[in-house]
C-alpha cells in the first residue's frame, strides 16, 4: 500500500484520542500499520491482497473508539472501552474515505473484519493485537 493511501485511510481518524494518555489514533494505527509492513516480508505465505487487507486491518482496528462516548471515556483517563465494530459501522467508515477503492478485492468485507477485530489470517501463524 502506498503512502498516499495510507493517509487517504487515516484521515477520517485525525483528532480523534486512542488511548487515555491522549496517544492519537490515527499515530497508533500508523505505528502498528508500519510494525506489520516491516513484519510482512517475513510472512512469504500471504499473498498480496491479503497483506494489504492486513495493512487496512491494521489502520483501522481500533476506530470504535471513535464513538463520541469512548472519546468522553479516554478523555477522562478509563483505560478500556469498547469499541468492537459492526459491518456497518466499518462500511460506514469507508465511505468516509475519499479516493480509495475498498470494492476491488475479491474477497468478500466478511473476510475483513476479523483482521479489524484483531485476528489475522491464520497464514500469519495466530498473531493478535490487543
Amino acid at each position: 500500500m502506498e503512502i498516499k493511501d495510507v493517509i487517504k485511510i487515516l484521515d477520517p481518524q485525525f483528532g480523534y484520542w486512542a488511548k487515555s494518555s491522549g496517544e492519537l489514533l490515527y499515530a497508533h494505527h500508523f505505528s502498528v500499520w508500519s510494525i506489520f509492513r516491516k513484519l510482512a516480508d517475513f510472512v512469504p505465505s500471504l499473498d498480496r491482497e491479503e497483506k494489504e487487507l492486513v495493512e487496512l486491518a491494521c489502520l483501522v482496528h481500533d476506530i470504535g473508539k471513535m464513538r463520541k462516548e469512548n472519546q468522553e471515556k479516554l478523555k477522562q483517563n478509563e483505560k478500556m472501552v469498547e469499541h468492537r465494530l459492526e459491518i456497518d459501522e466499518l462500511k460506514e467508515y469507508f465511505n468516509k474515505v475519499d479516493g480509495y477503492d475498498f470494492t476491488r478485492f475479491r474477497r468478500p468485507l466478511r473476510y475483513f473484519t476479523p483482521m479489524v477485530y484483531g485476528i489475522v489470517p491464520i497464514k500469519f501463524v495466530g498473531v493478535r493485537h490487543a
